[in-house]
């Protein structure tokens, strides 16, 4: 078994603390993508804990702080990407401490696979699930501490952020509408890293323009779009395949989407 590292509580600080944006660290906390059902949820809050280019990792420790007047823990799930690819079923312990009172979570990972005690690379290191008892934001501080299998500290960091910043996407996205196909009205959604004007267009496949459905300023966030099938003439467009087009600053995305009568 490797050794599970302990990591101090926030409180304590952490001299190799890195500084810069949360999603500048090689351990990112993160909320779901706006497909995931959680996303959706405002009652509840998933982050995420996603570990990027690790080159070998073989036991991880958290520590994460926050709000318990604003939030709640429900449960705590392992990822798959530190006990992937052993020889057993499952390769992964499992250490956790809560204190509700205090808002604290130590979470610490090790791997158990002795044929290949270490993995590299990118993916999810856990998953964890809150109760939402407020609508106020809630700071949030982590640190992190990853190990290879001698033990040798890989990175140790820490910074502070918070639930609302962390639902602002750090990527442009365009997703497929639903439904799909639809008869009455689909919901299209997208994302944006900045602020941008965004240009929206519903095409037909001559590549002419049948709607437009957004022409102004969009801040950066999860942003949505409804198309009930009409034409910009208000009148109902036919039964068949419609591409829809985003532009917004240097991006520009489309899919096709199909209504039905």
């Amino acid at each position: 078994m490797q050794a599970l590292t302990r990591v101090p509580r926030p409180a304590e600080g952490n001299e190799a603390a890195a500084a810069g944006r949360h999603d500048q660290h090689p351990v990112m906390l993160r909320q779901p993508e706006i497909d995931d059902p959680w996303a959706a949820d405002t009652g509840r809050l998933e982050l995420i804990l996603d570990v990027r280019h690790i080159p070998a990792l073989a036991a991880a420790g958290f520590a994460l702080s926050y709000d318990p007047e604003h939030l709640r823990l429900l449960e705590i799930s392992p990822g798959t990407f530190l006990g992937r690819e052993g020889a057993a079923g499952n390769n992964l312990i499992t250490l956790k401490r809560v204190s509700e009172e205090t808002g604290t979570i130590e979470l610490m990972l090790g791997r158990i696979a002795p044929e290949r005690p270490e993995v590299a690379g990118s993916g999810r290191l856990a998953t964890l699930r809150f109760e939402k008892l407020s609508e106020e934001n809630s700071d949030l501080a982590l640190h992190y501490d990853l190990r290879d299998r001698r033990a040798d500290a890989v990175v140790t960091g820490a910074y502070a952020t918070t639930v609302e910043a962390l639902r602002l996407p750090d990527s442009f996205a365009l997703l497929p509408n639903y439904p799909n196909p639809f008869n009455a009205e689909t919901v299209i959604r997208f994302q944006l890293p900045t602020a941008q004007r965004v240009r929206f267009y519903v095409l037909n496949v001559r590549g002419q323009r049948v709607a437009t459905l957004a022409d102004r300023e969009y801040e950066p966030g999860y942003h949505t779009i409804r198309w009930d099938g009409r034409s910009d003439d208000g009148r109902r467009v036919a039964s068949g395949i419609y591409i829809y087009l985003i532009q917004a600053g240097p991006h520009r995305a489309s899919k096709k989407m199909t209504i039905i009568k």
